[in-house]
C-alpha cells in the first residue's frame, strides 16, 4: 500500500498552520499508522515548540537558500524511494516541490491554503503549484471560492476546517455577567 508525504514548513511551531498540519498528520498515522511521513522546513525552536512530540521524517535548517534546496532535493529522493502515491502540501509555497514530484514521478498532490497567500500577486512558482494540484484543500469556503473565481480553478476542492481539540476546548456555561 502506498503512503502519503506531508510537506511542511514550521511544524514544530505554534502556529495555525503548524498545528493544522499536525492534525492531519495525527489522524492518517491513527488510521493507517506506518503509511504517513511528515517533513519540516524549519528545526524546533526553544520555547516556540508545541505541547505534543511529532514523528517528523526530515527536519531542515530554516529559510536559507541552502536548506530549501536540501528541503526540495529531500523531498524527491524519499518520493523516488518510498511508496509514496500522494504528496499535500501543507502551505502553497511548498507545492511547487509536489509539482516537481508529480513531473518526475506521477504522484498526485493537494495543497492546503488558508487565505492571504493567495490574495496578492502569486510567484511564478507558486501560481504553477497551485494550477497543478489534483486537489486543493481550504480551511474556510471562502478562499476556496476566491481561487475558483480569481484562478479558474476546476479540479477537486475539499473544506476542511481548523481541527479543534474537544478534549481540551469544550463550550462553558454562560457567565450570568454576560447575560
Amino acid at each position: 500500500m502506498s503512503g502519503v508525504l506531508i510537506l511542511g514548513d514550521d511544524i514544530f511551531s505554534k502556529s495555525g498552520i503548524g498545528r493544522y498540519l499536525r492534525y492531519q498528520f495525527a489522524a492518517m498515522k491513527a488510521s493507517k499508522p506506518s503509511q504517513a511521513s511528515l517533513f519540516s522546513l524549519y528545526p524546533p525552536l526553544s520555547g516556540n515548540q508545541f505541547e505534543e512530540r511529532v514523528d517528523v521524517a526530515y527536519v531542515g535548517n530554516g529559510s536559507s537558500l541552502m536548506s530549501k534546496l536540501l528541503y526540495a532535493w529531500n523531498v524527491l529522493q524519499f518520493v523516488r524511494k518510498n511508496r509514496v502515491s500522494l504528496i499535500i502540501s501543507g502551505h502553497l509555497q511548498l507545492s511547487f516541490i509536489a509539482y516537481i514530484a508529480k513531473l518526475l514521478f506521477g504522484i498526485r498532490y493537494a495543497t492546503n491554503v488558508y487565505g492571504i497567500e493567495v490574495w496578492g500577486d502569486l510567484k511564478f512558482r507558486d501560481q504553477l503549484g497551485l494550477l497543478n494540484s489534483d486537489q486543493i484543500i481550504g480551511d474556510c469556503q471562502f478562499v476556496l471560492n476566491y481561487i475558483q473565481k480569481n484562478f479558474k480553478y476546476r479540479k477537486k476542492i475539499l473544506l476542511l476546517y481548523d481541527p479543534v481539540d474537544t478534549a481540551r476546548f469544550k463550550p462553558a456555561p454562560a457567565s450570568e455577567a454576560v447575560s
